[in-house]
């Protein structure tokens, strides 16, 4: 009997939807409040759809009823799901929504799914970028490390940890010292579980002086050749090549340094990844190298954490990543500031950004939140502990990765993030980074690369485009009531002489924390 009155009520408003009583009523505009979200919101367990005023899983005639009398103020009348009624996300029910829902519903357009599911189907992961750019570390997937610490006649480790417990620190679990416990488990974290690292360290010793494999042109190849040919011997290099490409996965050459070592062999032997490039032929046991690691840290007990840091910022080279902090530039070398300012590729603090994870292939697809124009509300997880990211496009398609867009992210100091709390910082909230990540050919083999990555031709310096820019730079996170616009730093487009002048009429408005997400609404 319920059921019956209902659809008789339905039927009558129905009527009044198209008539001059529609538009004499809707006068007042009804705010929604904690009270009302509290007391009558039944959302869905996984989701809702938006215009589902009644929360029963389709939008139809009897949710724009029901929104209109709510709207008027009819006794009695209550709203089920006030977020999907907010269909103009203004955290208001007015008139706006309630054609917004009319037109949906004559448009016969199929409604849009808010999941609120924090677990949820990850559907496929998005194809790293870094694919492209030659053979490369494995980003997702299984992936094999050999870590060689290397003596010379006239330098050696004075208190070396042993081979066995520098495996363990390096690849092993169960470590202390957080979130540097040890570069497997750390880029099990940064990579949400796709990337699984398994390594050995060892020691070798060359029999001439450090300075004897040093080169005018810096070629590391010299040193490394030598190296690798001795332990052929004694070594399967087959093994590491974990997804048997015919590049070994990832190595890395440590060489003894201390405050005594002369300066030119400190400035020589300096931390960095190199691309094998002179001796292509070279090969061990069938395999050859791409890029391979130089690390000038100690595997000494007090310089373990060290270790694990530099090789945690090298392997990213070693997976694709450009550097993005900035060369030549004097004393402020960061390419970020302030306590949002934190990201492994520019300082070697913190975790990867979701720019970094995107182009790596750690993402899923529907991890990724997409803006395509009016106005949209977007929930944002801690990306420190799961992917969760939107990017708002920039004069390109949706889905485009390697194009000009803003990407915005909510991160806390958890997981690799711990590392914040070494530079006293405990805060968290949103962020958003100007990105371009157009791809350019190079001379090798038709592969291609970030077009404005430091040692291009397109690169004009740090007041050019760039890969990332972080906006409102140096002004730490935004949160709840903050409102980002045309003005702030780094928020516009690039003009054609590639400065940021071009105004995108985007806004991004920051909204409540309900406990597991930031909520932002993105218009234009």
């Amino acid at each position: 009997m319920k059921h019956k009155y209902r659809m008789t009520s339905v039927l009558i408003a129905a009527s009044m939807l198209s008539g001059a009583l529609y538009s004499a009523q809707l006068t007042a505009s009804a705010k929604i409040s904690t009270e009302t979200s509290m007391h009558d919101s039944k959302t869905a367990e996984n989701g809702y759809f938006l215009g589902d005023v009644d929360n029963n899983g389709q939008v139809d005639v009897i949710d724009a009823v029901i929104l209109q009398e709510w709207i008027v103020q009819r006794p009695g009348m209550t709203i089920n799901n006030v977020n999907a009624a907010d269909l103009y996300p203004d955290e208001s029910l007015n008139s706006v929504d309630l054609t917004i829902l009319k037109r949906q519903l004559q448009s016969g357009e199929p409604p849009q799914w808010i999941s609120t599911k924090t677990e949820e189907p990850l559907g496929e992961l998005i194809e790293p970028t870094v694919q492209k750019f030659g053979n490369l570390t494995p980003s997702t997937g299984e992936c094999r490390v050999l870590s060689v610490f290397v003596e010379f006649a006239d330098a050696k480790y004075t208190h070396a940890l042993p081979a066995d417990t520098l495996t363990q620190q390096l690849f092993g679990s169960g470590n202390e010292g957080y979130p540097y416990d040890s570069v497997s488990d750390w880029y099990s974290r940064a990579s949400y579980g796709n990337l699984h690292i398994e390594g050995d360290a060892i020691y070798y010793s060359l029999p001439g002086k450090m300075a004897d494999y040093m080169t005018d042109d810096r070629n590391f190849e010299a040193f490394a050749m030598p190296v690798l040919s001795e332990l052929d011997a004694f070594i399967d290099f087959s093994q590491y090549d974990a997804n048997n490409d015919g590049i070994i996965d990832c190595i890395s050459l440590g060489v003894p340094l201390d405050e005594n070592s002369d300066q030119k062999l400190k400035d020589y032997w300096w931390g960095c990844t190199a691309t094998w490039w002179h001796n292509y032929n070279f090969s061990v046991d069938g395999k050859q190298l791409y890029k391979y690691i130089i690390l000038d840290t100690q595997p000494y007990a007090d310089t373990i954490r060290d270790v694990k840091s530099v090789l945690t910022h090298e392997m990213g080279h070693s997976l694709g990543l450009p550097d993005y902090y900035l060369y030549d530039v004097g004393d402020d070398w960061t390419a970020y500031h302030g306590d949002a300012g934190y990201e492994r590729m520019d300082d070697s603090i913190g975790d990867f950004s979701s720019f970094s994870k995107l182009i790596l292939g750690w993402l899923h697809e529907n991890e990724v939140q997409w803006f395509s124009g009016g106005a949209q509300r977007f929930r944002l997880r801690d990306s420190s502990e799961q992917g969760s990211c939107l990017i708002i496009p920039i004069n390109s398609e949706i889905g485009n990765i390697t194009s000009e867009y803003f990407i915005v992210e909510y991160i806390t100091p958890n997981n690799n993030n711990e590392d914040y709390k070494w530079w006293w910082i405990n805060d968290s909230g949103v962020r958003i980074f100007h990105v371009n990540a157009e791809l350019k050919p190079t001379d090798w083999f038709g592969l291609t690369n970030f077009k404005y990555e430091q040692f291009s031709e397109f690169y004009t310096g740090p007041d050019g485009i760039r890969i990332t820019r972080l906006v409102n730079d140096g002004k730490g996170f935004y949160h709840t009531g903050d409102i980002c616009s045309y003005g702030t730093s780094n928020f516009a487009a690039y003009d054609s002489n590639g400065y940021q002048t071009i105004d995108t009429g985007i806004t991004v408005e920051i909204g409540e924390f309900d406990g597991e997400a930031y909520i932002v609404t993105v218009r234009k």
